[in-house]
Order: structure tokens, then sequence, then C-alpha cells
């Protein structure tokens, strides 16, 4: 479990910016299917009501509302963002 903590927390700025940026595009495509990989991370490490917010996410922008996913994708950056930062610290003073 600490291997797979560690290796999200080293993985989580790019995986959060990318998914920023494809929501603001409005590309749904690649918007979702970062989604449903941070969904199966985030359940791993035991996340589990954000991992439930992916899944709300993905199915605001497969019903094409767009400006409520893309709000629903920045609350969710600002938390796994606060989350990640805690847990990084956490991490790397332990190792």
């Amino acid at each position: 479990i600490k291997m797979i903590l560690a290796q999200t927390v080293t993985d989580w700025r790019p995986v959060l910016d990318n998914l920023a940026t494809y929501s603001q595009q409005g590309n749904s495509d690649e918007t979702i299917a970062i989604l449903q990989r941070l969904k199966g991370q985030l359940v791993s490490v035991g996340l589990l009501d954000q991992s439930e917010q992916t899944v709300t996410i993905m199915d605001s922008f497969k019903q094409n509302n767009r400006a409520q996913a893309q709000a629903q994708v920045v609350n969710l950056c600002q938390t796994l963002t606060r989350i990640f930062k805690t847990l990084e610290q956490e991490v790397t003073v332990n190792n």
C-alpha cells in the first residue's frame, strides 16, 4: 500500500494538470480517460469519496453538462491537490 501511495503522490501533479487542461478545452474523451484511471488510483489509496466524484464528473461529461463538469473538475483538482500535498509530506518524511 505504501508503494502505491508513494507512486500516486509522485504522479499527481501532471495527472491533475492534464485533467484540468483537457476539461477546460472541452475534450471529453481525454478528460473521461484520465478520470477513469484516477478513479482506480483513488480507490487503491483509500480516497473513496473522491473516487465517487470522478464517476459523477464522468456522468456530467457524458450528459453534455460541460459547465457543470468543468466546475466539478476544478473542485476535485483543488481537493486532491490539498490531500496529495499533505500525503507527499508524509510519504517523504517517513521514507
